[in-house]
């Protein structure tokens, strides 16, 4: 008897798992009645280069306004002073390294750059000469390294 009621409760088993697997095939076989539509994909605009920043190295030193008797001295630790004939400091301040040249904000907005012959030049028309004088040998090469922006 128990072997009876054992092959009566597998074979009902195995028939409840065929209907199972039959109910799935059942669904799977409803046809697709989605409608797929093409999209376009927005072009993405190409992103913007970095502009290449002019190396200030060939500014550093002394150079001397050839319009009026004024210096301005570059450092390497990115500070700027200019100075008038009696060794009085009128500006000490940040300089920004921009991709046409140097910009010294707060010299009248100024951007110093060479010109094709290495002269350097103001894009407001002003030209320099480098420092060759006794405030540039006494002063300026005794605090180069020590300049900080007020």
């Amino acid at each position: 008897m128990k072997k009876l009621l054992l092959v009566l409760l597998c074979s009902s088993l195995l028939v409840s798992s065929f209907t199972a697997c039959s109910k799935d095939k059942k669904k799977d076989t409803k046809e697709d009645t989605t409608t797929v539509t093409e999209t376009t994909v927005p072009e993405t605009e190409a992103p913007e280069e970095e502009p290449i920043l002019t190396d200030p190295t060939p500014f550093y030193g002394c150079w001397k306004y050839t319009n009026r008797d004024e210096w301005i001295a570059i450092y390497e630790n990115g500070i700027y002073e200019v100075y008038e004939p009696m060794d009085s400091i009128i500006i000490n301040r940040e300089f920004v390294a921009t991709e046409d040249g140097i910009h010294l904000p707060e010299q009248e907005g100024i951007t110093l750059y060479f010109d094709e012959e290495g002269v350097l030049r103001s894009d407001i028309g002003d030209e320099f000469v480098e420092g060759e004088s006794i405030f540039y040998t006494m002063y300026i090469s005794n605090n180069f390294d020590t300049a900080e922006a007020e």
